[in-house]
């Protein structure tokens, strides 16, 4: 029988339970809970639960020091049962001496197979992320991995040393790497699509590199790269506030274009300068995906404007295959003739059963909120529908038309629009 997750909001709470019968613990520490001799008897006790197998532990409000590690890792050791661990240790100055004593305790746990490690500004250097993916890599049984290591000064190296060992993790299926504020450029992503594609038996992959030196190099990388995951059914990659441009976006959506098996796509690739000829190649080789059907898109603040809203609205008609979309937009100053090209592209969308459309802050006026209903209308499988489209120039009395006209579209089960 399935046992449920036990929570304790208290380390005592934790210590007076029946250790011995628990299988699945989540522990919150609190700020006075945090001592030296608390994480010896939260050690302690967690090694008396023999029979664990799913252990979350929050210590983010805390700052634990090298000797905590290194008791807490002694304890993960002798969980012999462990498969799931969820480690919350964002900003506790651990280091590099710190995150290796981490890293060297997982090595000991024989059964992982799921791993949340949350260290986000943690200051790792080179040593502290080339030991932890080593020791990652000798995780034989781990499939779903999840790394938050945000705003950790990892740079092109720190992120290549990682790369490096993630090689070896063969049995990676689910991966998620939040790498974001890491100052990673085009030699970082370069290593890093290489050895992701590597990981054979990936099916679901979340990549987040905002905020980064990703230019169009690397972007090229990232496409051609994880084109070669046979495998991949999920991807969720977000390039925010990178330096892509028009060509290197061109190369990515190709590249990805090639994943044949993939059913799910979220791409953010906003504030990248793509342009008009960026968001037209996007709206040309959607339709090369084979099996896509779920398209998250956000191309916000890309200076793509009426004439390059006007191509993707003319492309749109190939997307016969996608029946539930989200299309960001925002800031784009595509006005009332370049929305008018979306709206009438995405009624040509033969499967779309639900969309959500952000239009904010693009030069649309009474105009373009007028064609959105009438075009919309036709759009004959829609069932699901959410508007955004504040910040424009809309007055009141074309707002209330708008969304009664919405309201006499029979089909339409469910909407929301914000004005």
């Amino acid at each position: 029988m399935d046992q449920k997750l036990q929570y304790y909001g208290h380390l005592k709470d934790f210590l007076n339970s029946s250790l011995s019968s628990q299988y699945k613990v989540m522990i919150k520490l609190n700020q006075e809970e945090a001592d030296e001799q608390d994480i010896k008897n939260l050690s302690s006790a967690i090694i008396k639960c023999t029979n664990l197998t799913v252990l979350i532990i929050n210590f983010q409000t805390n700052e634990i020091k090298l000797q905590d590690i290194q008791t807490l890792g002694f304890a993960l050791e002798n969980c012999y049962q462990l498969q799931t661990l969820k480690l919350l240790l964002s900003k506790q100055r651990l280091g590099d001496e710190g995150i290796s004593l981490l890293a060297f305790s997982l090595v000991n746990c024989p059964n992982l197979s799921d791993l949340y490690l949350n260290l986000v500004g943690n200051q790792i250097g080179i040593e502290g992320i080339k030991n932890l993916g080593s020791s990652l890599s000798k995780c034989k049984y781990l499939s779903r991995l999840n790394l938050l290591l945000h705003s950790s000064k990892l740079g092109d190296e720190g992120v290549s040393c990682l790369s490096s060992e993630l090689n070896n993790c063969t049995n990676i299926s689910n991966l998620e790497l939040y790498l974001m504020v890491n100052e990673i450029g085009s030699q970082g992503v370069s290593d890093l699509a290489c050895s992701l594609s590597k990981l054979t038996n990936l099916s679901k992959l979340k990549l987040s590199l905002e905020k980064n030196k990703v230019e169009e190099k690397g972007a090229f990388y990232l496409g051609s790269s994880l084109a070669q995951c046979a495998n991949l059914q999920s991807l969720e990659l977000c390039l925010n506030q990178n330096i892509i441009g028009t060509q290197g976006t061109s190369n990515l959506i190709y590249g990805l274009s090639n994943c044949s098996s993939l059913e799910v796509l979220d791409l953010q690739i906003g504030d990248n300068s793509i342009g008009a000829q960026g968001i037209t190649s996007i709206g040309k080789a959607i339709s090369n995906f084979t099996c896509l059907s779920i398209l998250k898109l956000y191309v916000g603040n890309n200076m793509i404007q009426t004439i390059g809203a006007l191509e993707f609205g003319s492309v749109l008609k190939n997307w016969t295959r996608i029946s539930n979309l989200y299309l960001d937009l925002r800031n784009n100053e595509i006005g009332d003739d370049g929305a008018l090209s979306v709206y009438q592209g995405l009624t040509q969308c033969s499967s779309l059963y639900a969309l959500t459309l952000i239009l904010e802050n693009n030069n649309i006026q009474d105009k373009g909120a007028k064609n959105l209903c009438k075009v919309l209308a036709n759009c004959k499988n829609l069932c699901m529908l959410n508007i955004q489209i504040c910040f424009n120039g809309v007055d009141l009395q074309n707002r209330l038309l708008l969304s009664s006209q919405l309201k006499k579209i029979k089909r339409i089960v469910k909407y929301y629009i914000i004005f």
